[in-house]
């Protein structure tokens, strides 16, 4: 599979009580795998869990590179949580 055009950053966002976005994760590109930091309790969810790739229908880690952040926006699509590509 061709990776698609994409930023090599992406951040993860929550809403907090005040209905206000919050970062919660960036998660950058780094050689061929992506370094995410932030929150220590989502920064390990994601090292853990990883997140589910639409298109291949699997679950895929930072060790992954390119393919983790292509995933990112389409695993957090909710009210409260979200990933944009991001500078």
């Amino acid at each position: 599979m061709e990776p698609e055009t994409t930023s090599n950053k992406v951040c993860i966002y929550a809403l907090n009580e005040k209905a206000e976005e919050v970062l919660q994760a960036t998660c950058v590109l780094n050689g061929e795998v992506v370094i995410c930091t932030g929150d220590e309790t989502c920064v390990q969810n994601l090292n853990t869990h990883g997140a589910y790739h639409m298109e291949t229908g699997k679950t895929v880690y930072p060790k992954d590179g390119v393919v983790f952040l292509q995933a990112l926006p389409s695993h957090f699509d909710s009210g409260h949580l979200t990933a944009v590509r991001c500078e």
